[in-house]
């Protein structure tokens, strides 16, 4: 009040002017702003197109590689063929092994129930083919699984059990030909499936590593290979090439020699090994030998994946097998070390053995060609650990069960890539994929289990995605394999219509949880026989059919003579 008129006309204006001056500054910082955001998501979107390419093109290059060598091999059986007699074992056994791989391919792509299509194309030889395009075009697949990660599993099967054992029966019948019978060929095809099976390994160790979905849902286990620097990321990819490459040429001298100089002997040392290997995992996984995977959780499979994991560690060691479940960081270091250390005792054996006599190849080549291949496997090693993210170096060597992972998803994890590629926020979504994605023994324990369970009711009321989504078929693998003690009122109720014993046994309403639990209980001990009696019944009932499709398509038969009634009585 006391401040002239003509003051105060003054600083109002001046006020005015200050206030449209940082209007203008603010709307200038706006845009400057908005201009910094248009710009880092345009690089953003740019790096994910980059990166796409990239991809595509090592997925084209992979399979090209796996025709190539499927091509080669072949050639190189009939080459076997055109040796003649001397030739003509190893042709069967190229030949055989050749159609084993796509029968294990064929047969791994039915126990992931990926459908009859997949499953034929994989027995025709085109599974490679089928999953590069499903992972291309993100196109959806059976079985409850990721494209990317079927396609892992289709290379690594495709490597386990075709390209090593192909180079393998390759190197051990080359040794024994006489050097004037050695082709080219045969040697380039050695050559080839190293090559191939080194660049399968570092290309699919990308594709996962990288992988959004994975990296998603595994907190850090993924995430090792470098992203924002080109040059780190391609010499980790040139050190998992040389690593891959030198740890299998180094095995493959070792095996063979000692393989030609007593076959017996070899057998008997892989199988201790594997045997070995079996009952390391068994004890660093808290005495559980079934696969995690649902599909693959069976006594056989499991078995089956237990050898394939061995012949992995053994001569073509992924760097995604350090994953629980599969190895585990602390038996994939061992395994390494291990295979590197004993190949010098796997030579020096088959020279006592006497393995001059049936090799056709000079000693000191052996040692220096074994010391070649370990050299550039050490190298590879020591580059990979160098150009890795610092962050992810313990996750090769640290021990982590697949319980102390799942413990640590079941309580950590907020944001989950589901099985239809759709996004969930919180741990309930997070707990359902633990629950629908694992074998039941990797599951949290019961108590926090049962605890978790309780909201069930509210679930059956709200209807989440992951309660209802198809692809996940949680309450199915709840009520199926969850311990009945854990299971609520309402599951329990669920399980008993389900089974058909409801009106049998007319559960009254005011049953309590203990009256149900026994029920249920009951219901799963007596499962097994019912199954294989409506199996019986569904097998009498088809019988049935063939039997009336034969009396209907049967030929009358033709006129005869009419006989004396002394004959036809008899």
């Amino acid at each position: 009040p006391d401040i002239p008129r003509s003051s105060s006309m003054s600083s109002s204006g001046h006020l005015s002017l200050c206030l449209s001056a940082s209007h203008i500054v603010s709307v200038e910082g706006a845009q400057v702003l908005r201009a910094g955001l248009v710009a880092r998501e345009k690089k953003r979107r740019a790096g994910l197109v980059l990166a796409r390419a990239k991809q595509v093109w090592a997925w084209i290059i992979a399979l090209a590689l796996s025709y190539i060598d499927l091509i080669s091999t072949a050639t190189v059986g009939f080459q076997y063929l055109a040796l003649g007699e001397k030739g003509r074992g190893a042709a069967h056994v190229t030949f055989g092994m050749l159609a084993g791989s796509q029968g294990i391919q064929a047969l791994a792509t039915c126990l992931l129930g990926q459908g009859k299509l997949a499953t034929l194309v994989a027995m025709c030889g085109g599974k490679p083919l089928w999953d590069t395009y499903h992972a291309m075009y993100d196109k959806p697949i059976k079985g409850n699984l990721v494209a990317a990660f079927v396609l892992t599993i289709t290379r690594s099967v495709q490597v386990v059990f075709d390209s090593l054992p192909q180079a393998a029966t390759q190197a051990f019948l080359v040794a024994q030909l006489d050097p004037d019978e050695q082709s080219w060929l045969m040697v380039a095809s050695i050559v080839g499936c190293v090559v191939s099976i080194a660049y399968l390994v570092a290309t699919t160790e990308q594709g996962i590593d990288t992988s959004e979905h994975f990296q998603t849902n595994y907190l850090n286990l993924h995430g090792y290979i470098p992203t924002k620097s080109t040059v780190r990321q391609a010499l980790t990819l040139l050190a998992i090439v040389l690593f891959v490459s030198g740890f299998l040429g180094a095995k493959l001298i070792a095996l063979v020699m000692l393989a030609k100089a007593s076959f017996s002997v070899a057998v008997v040392w892989c199988s201790i090994e594997a045997v070995m290997l079996f009952k390391l995992r068994y004890f660093v996984e808290g005495r559980i030998w079934r696969h995690h995977l649902p599909g693959l959780s069976g006594a056989v499979p499991s078995l089956l994946t237990n050898a394939f994991v061995y012949l992995g560690m053994l001569a073509a060691p992924f760097p995604f097998l350090r994953f629980p479940g599969w190895c585990g960081p602390r038996v994939y270091s061992m395994s390494v070390v291990y295979n590197l250390a004993i190949n010098p005792v796997m030579v020096y054996t088959s020279i006592y053995l006497g393995v001059g006599r049936v090799v056709t190849v000079y000693t000191g080549h052996v040692w220096a060609g074994l010391a070649i291949s370990s050299g550039v496997a050490v190298l590879g090693m020591v580059m990979m650990g160098y150009a890795m993210n610092g962050s992810h170096r313990h996750l090769f060597y640290k021990h982590l069960s697949m319980r102390d992972m799942i413990d640590r998803l079941w309580e950590e994890r907020m944001l989950t890539s589901m099985v239809n590629d759709t996004k969930a926020v919180g741990l309930d979504a997070s707990r359902a994929d633990t629950v629908g994605f694992y074998t039941s023994d990797y599951w949290v324990s019961e108590k926090k289990l049962s605890m978790w369970l309780v909201d069930w009711d509210r679930w059956e009321v709200d209807k989440p995605a992951w309660f209802t989504m198809k692809e996940l078929d949680f309450q199915n693998r709840v009520m199926q394999n969850a311990p009945v003690e854990a299971l609520p009122r309402t599951a329990l109720l669920k399980i008993i219509a389900k089974a058909g014993e409801g009106r049998l046994l007319r559960i009254p309403p005011e049953a309590d949880t203990d009256q149900l639990v026994a029920v249920v209980q009951e219901l799963r001990n007596d499962m097994g026989v019912c199954e294989q009696a409506r199996r019986l019944a569904k097998a009498v009932m088809a019988k049935k059919k063939e039997k009336k499709k034969k009396k209907k398509k049967r030929i009358p038969s033709p006129k005869v003579r009419p006989v004396d009634n002394e004959a036809y009585s008899e």
